[in-house]
């Protein structure tokens, strides 16, 4: 359901044309592969490698105003769009970026929709270690707005200046006390996924970067966590990521159970996870 509101209005509906043969002079065979063909072009899905210009001649809502209603460490905005029939339609969202800020990045996002090339930036990293012994460091977090302690990957905010990797670093050490495993060399083995992705885009624009690495198989540094921040480390053998699944009774976030989801089907698969 949307968060916002609008006029009632009817719906236009429009209708897509095949252009057809006529049916005169057609045997019954070649009227069926008439129809086949007509039935699939109706049928045909949009590509996923969306180019800018198919975008670019999508109807789309416009942007036309940013009110921030209520401040503090999360802050409320209504946002006002006029919609491709003409109407205005105001959305409620949060972000912890102010006022100018905000407006900013959603003028970014509908600008680089068009040019495909520029990367969304990170607001966040979730963090996903695993030990050299084949083990994923998890975490048992107390999370105040749902009341319950709940499982997850170290995750944090990316403080101003820093890269993915010293983010990643310095959440890993503050909530685990798990520190990166380095080579010879003293390289770390930071994976991250092709892109950042968002949190949850119903109502808000924070976006989270995904970051596998390889950690050492014990905790060598102290936990640094706020005084308010409850947060309990464990660790799960791949090998016994499905029976952790099954048998986990907490509350867990849909990023943490989708990767967690991932190993244990690899394991069930190949009996380990890549």
């Amino acid at each position: 359901m949307n968060r916002g509101t609008s006029d009632k209005q009817s719906s236009d509906q429009s209708t897509v044309s095949v252009n057809a043969p006529s049916s005169a002079g057609l045997s019954a065979g070649q009227m069926d592969l008439v129809n086949q063909e007509a039935s699939a072009a109706q049928e045909t899905p949009t590509s996923w490698s969306a180019s800018a210009n198919r975008i670019a001649s999508l109807p789309t809502p416009q942007l036309l105003r940013v009110d921030q209603v209520s401040d503090g460490w999360i802050k409320k905005y209504l946002l006002t769009y006029r919609l491709p029939d003409g109407k205005e339609f105001t959305y409620e969202s949060i972000s912890r970026k102010g006022l100018e800020a905000y407006r900013a990045e959603l003028e970014s996002f509908a600008h680089n929709a068009l040019h495909p090339s520029r990367r969304l930036v990170a607001d966040a990293v979730c963090i996903v270690p695993r030990t050299a012994d084949d083990r994923l460091v998890l975490i048992r977090e107390f999370r105040y707005p749902v009341n319950s302690w709940c499982i997850a990957f170290p995750a944090g905010l990316i403080d101003p200046g820093e890269t993915v990797e010293q983010a990643v670093e310095r959440e890993l050490r503050e909530e685990t006390g798990y520190a990166l495993r380095r080579d010879v060399h003293g390289q770390a083995h930071v994976r991250t996924l092709s892109q950042p992705g968002f949190s949850s885009v119903g109502m808000s624009e924070e976006s989270v970067q995904v970051v596998y690495v390889h950690v050492e198989n014990e905790p060598t540094l102290g936990q640094m966590t706020e005084s308010v921040e409850y947060i309990q480390v464990f660790t799960v053998p791949v090998r016994d990521v499905p029976r952790f699944l099954n048998e986990n009774a907490l509350p867990i976030g849909t990023r943490a159970q989708l990767i967690l989801e991932a190993f244990s089907n690899n394991v069930k698969r190949y009996g380990v996870a890549h």
